[in-house]
């Protein structure tokens, strides 16, 4: 077990210095709390907040970043599975970015989701209105650090585990879609 700062940098998200209006031009997008879908680690890029302003370096997110939601009830991990230019994360997620080699982005993801750390992460989390989990209890979180061989075997199989969520997410919305069809077919016979 090792701190986790050790192998990652790990900063909060674009705090903005201004008034954030949304510019369908924006050069940034900006992601908050609603546009992720933590369950099968997809982002709403559509749907973020399009931003100018001179945002650049460490706030723009890089394929293997880890985002956790540090503010609310909830602590979810996403991972960035792509390049992905001129996205930033809000202040409400802590960015984490590995650094070392020494430790694979999905094998990080799958550690900080399991149950104890979740709850150890939750415990951790002050405030009255909205709890926010300090960036000190991330960058201090004891961490284990098996081979890369064995850190690369659990990293496919959270990635895995995520293509099924996926896939289940888009049964159940096509199963919903269909059902709704069946049913507004069904009312017209009696409303025509």
């Amino acid at each position: 077990m090792d701190r986790l700062n050790k192998y990652a940098d790990i900063f909060f998200g674009y705090t903005p210095r201004f008034q954030i209006n949304d510019s369908d031009n924006g050069e940034y997008a900006i992601l908050q709390p609603r546009d992720i879908n933590p369950l099968v680690n997809s982002f709403f890029f559509d749907m973020a907040t399009r931003i100018d302003g001179n945002i650049g370096g460490k706030y723009l997110l890089l394929k293997g970043d880890l985002l956790i939601l540090a503010k609310g009830k909830n602590t979810p991990v996403m991972v960035i599975n792509d390049d992905l230019p001129h996205i930033i994360a809000s202040s409400a997620f802590v960015i984490i970015r590995t650094t070392s080699g020494k430790l694979d982005p999905y094998f990080l993801a799958w550690y900080l989701q399991q149950e104890a750390t979740q709850t150890y992460l939750l415990s951790r989390k002050a405030g009255t209105t909205v709890l926010n989990l300090p960036i000190k209890v991330i960058q201090e979180l004891q961490i284990p650090i098996p081979k890369n061989e064995e850190q690369f075997i659990l990293g496919e199989l959270y990635r895995e585990r995520i293509k099924l969520r996926s896939i289940q997410q888009e049964l159940i919305e096509k199963e919903s879609r269909l059902m709704d069809i069946h049913f507004l077919q069904f009312l017209k016979r009696y409303t025509a």
